[in-house]
């Protein structure tokens, strides 16, 4: 929670860069972009709002001085900023947060990235210094790639950028911006498009309780796992249980067979 209370304490600062998405709205108090006050949702704030016609992610990029955070996640409506704490709904079931230092090379691809992938902000502070950079005035104005921008060539279903953090942590990002129309049995499913370029078969723990997972064939390298038992050695007093099942378990996460490759996104293995 230290690196959200750093979004709370950000929000009232000028000169920090700060964009907070989530297809599922916080619902206790959302910042009025713009204005230093907060307001209410009434009396169906419990419920947060569900913004189905945007992607589905959840994140935070906190940026300042050449150096910031993005913190990526599952959990619907968090954060709400003020105050930090997890929702009711995002505590029922298991969830993943990863935090990120990022520097202004990253920073400048995640722009492009939520440029991509179109995602529901819900709260952004931009400081001019920032505009320059590619695609920000565009997303500072909710301004997405819809398959037909004049100034871009047609984005492949899931454009990539490679990323070193200042640490030298090293890994791919993925953006979905698949403009496709037609059945959904014939559009490509991301976990499987990321298991056919790497080659490798993978063990996948994704939500898909009300879902119909069409992505079931014989062909595909993708496992959905059922269940989650986690090892004596590593599990801690919960109820008394080290185990449980996908139904109860919001993450999204997938390794793969050799143990070299992670993935962590907020897709579920359906369409």
């Amino acid at each position: 929670m230290h690196n959200i209370s750093q979004c709370v304490h950000a929000k009232n600062d000028k000169d920090t860069q700060r964009i907070a998405f989530n297809d599922h709205e916080p619902a206790k108090e959302v910042f009025r972009r713009g204005k230093k006050q907060w307001r209410k949702r009434g009396k169906k704030k419990k419920k947060g709002k569900l913004n189905s016609n945007n992607s589905h992610m959840k994140g935070i990029i906190i940026f300042r001085n050449g150096r910031g955070i993005l913190i990526t996640h599952s959990c619907p409506q968090f954060p709400a900023l003020d105050p930090t704490e997890f929702s009711e709904i995002a505590v029922r079931k298991a969830q993943h947060i990863i935090c990120i230092n990022i520097d202004e090379k990253i920073l400048e691809q995640l722009i492009q990235h939520l440029y991509n992938a179109h995602p529901h902000i819900y709260d952004m502070h931009v400081p001019n210094e920032y505009l320059k950079l590619d695609k920000m005035e565009k997303v500072k104005n909710n301004i997405f790639y819809d398959g037909d921008d004049s100034e871009v060539d047609e984005l492949e279903s899931y454009p990539s950028f490679e990323m070193k953090t200042p640490g030298g942590l090293e890994f791919d990002l993925f953006s979905k911006c698949d403009t496709s129309l037609g059945e959904p049995e014939l559009w490509k499913s991301l976990w499987d498009e990321i298991a056919n370029l790497y080659d490798q078969k993978f063990d996948v723990q994704t939500w898909y309780r009300r879902d119909k997972d069409l992505c079931k064939n014989e062909k595909h390298l993708i496992r959905d796992v059922g269940m989650i038992k986690v090892k004596p050695k590593f599990a801690k007093k919960v109820d008394d249980k080290a185990e449980w099942s996908t139904n109860k378990d919001h993450s999204k996460y997938g390794f793969s067979k050799d143990g070299k490759i992670v993935i962590i996104a907020d897709m579920n293995h359906t369409v």
